[in-house]
């Protein structure tokens, strides 16, 4: 059985490991690919407990989910730039801004307003959200238009990514990979 850290989350450090095997398996030869060297594709360990800050910042204004505290107390940030428009997560200071500043806290999903964390986006504008409410599901708003703190997607595109924080990892992981297998996938 995994390790798990102090709220329940499984050892990040498979899941680590497997993405950036993928990644570097997907960089190989991109230079000769696309005429120009890849970015820096980093997956970049906490230096401090920052999923524990995070949590002391928002005091009062949002529980955050116990899940995504652990992430970021492993992990600082993922920075993907060449991975299809790229995927972000993190840091964990930037998750706190975006919910301070509501851009954006909210997003509806068909009638039902949910409280999010913005925990990252892609390089093609989408925004990753994740409900504030456990195991932390977590949605993609495409293109948002952002009012009042409210993000909803062009033509209401939201879609439901995993249903648990974990998931959405799991899921993130699986689709680069299947990329770096040579198998063409949808951009996640």
């Amino acid at each position: 059985m995994p390790a798990r850290h102090a709220c329940g989350v499984a050892d990040l450090t498979p899941w680590t490991r497997r993405l950036t095997t993928s990644v570097e398996s997907l960089l190989d030869g991109f230079e000769g690919r696309f005429g120009y060297p890849p970015d820096a594709n980093v997956v970049v360990a906490a230096p401090r407990p920052s999923g524990t800050l995070m949590h002391t910042s928002l005091e009062g204004r949002v529980q955050v989910p116990s899940v995504i505290v652990d992430f970021f107390d492993a992990i600082e940030e993922v920075s993907l730039p060449d991975v299809w428009n790229g995927y972000f997560l993190g840091p964990a200071d930037r998750v706190v801004a975006a919910h301070i500043e509501e851009s954006p806290r909210w997003i509806t999903i068909g009638s039902e307003l949910q409280e999010v964390l913005l925990v990252g986006s892609d390089g093609g504008g989408a925004l990753y959200c994740a409900s504030i409410a456990e195991p932390a599901p977590v949605f993609r708003v495409e293109e948002p238009f952002i009012r009042d703190g409210v993000a909803t997607g062009l033509s209401g595109q939201v879609q439901l990514l995993g249903s648990s924080f974990t998931a959405f990892l799991d899921a993130l992981a699986d689709a680069v990979e299947t990329r770096a297998q040579g198998r063409d996938t949808p951009p996640f």
